[in-house]
């Protein structure tokens, strides 16, 4: 069922043209920073996008500009682990685990210092399940002993469904940023 609805998404994906995809980005990067959790937050861990996501740019860029510390994931392939490193300039970063952009510094911020995170995810539902690409990589992240900080899915409102297909180690998200609206999830 996760494999059909996952190709299902990334066609409807695919299928948006790259104006569209920037102009909707655009929307979802003022709807969050308008909010409580983007205002509140000093340090932001923000997924680099792949062409074919929300593109995140405009937030990185926005979290500099409000004195916000920025993070990104780093891929660790042997530990299938994300580990969240500081960026403060678009330099401090190089195409790394599948050509996804990616911090270049080694070291590690603790979980604990974190207030928000921006998840990626094919599809969401307003009760804060999310559908990933399927390595599992933000699931074990989000389930990190320490890790405090209010997860927000981020997405186009046309991967906003009914109901996204969930199992025991899926993690939710706690809000979700779209280019419609902010909001919190139901479950949370």
């Amino acid at each position: 069922m996760k494999s059909d609805l996952r190709s299902r998404m990334r066609s409807l994906l695919r299928k948006l043209s790259p104006a569209e995809r920037a102009a909707r980005s655009a929307a979802l990067a003022k709807h969050l920073v308008a909010s409580a959790a983007w205002r509140d937050a000093r340090v932001v861990l923000v997924f680099l996008s792949l062409p074919s996501e929300v593109d995140t740019t405009a937030l990185v860029e926005a979290a500099w500009g409000s004195g916000k510390r920025v993070l990104a994931p780093r891929v660790d392939v042997a530990s299938t682990t994300l580990v969240p490193v500081a960026i403060r300039s678009w330099s401090d970063c190089l195409p790394g685990f599948k050509g996804i952009l990616e911090p270049t510094a080694s070291a590690a911020v603790q979980v604990e210092a974190i207030d928000l995170v921006l998840v990626p995810g094919l599809a969401f539902d307003l009760a804060g399940r999310r559908l990933g690409r399927g390595g599992g990589y933000y699931d074990r992240f989000l389930a990190r002993p320490g890790l405090a900080a209010l997860a927000c899915g981020l997405g186009f409102e046309s991967q906003v469904l009914e109901e996204v297909p969930s199992e025991a180690h899926d993690r939710r998200v706690d809000a979700l940023a779209t280019d419609r609206r902010f909001r919190r999830c139901s479950s949370r």
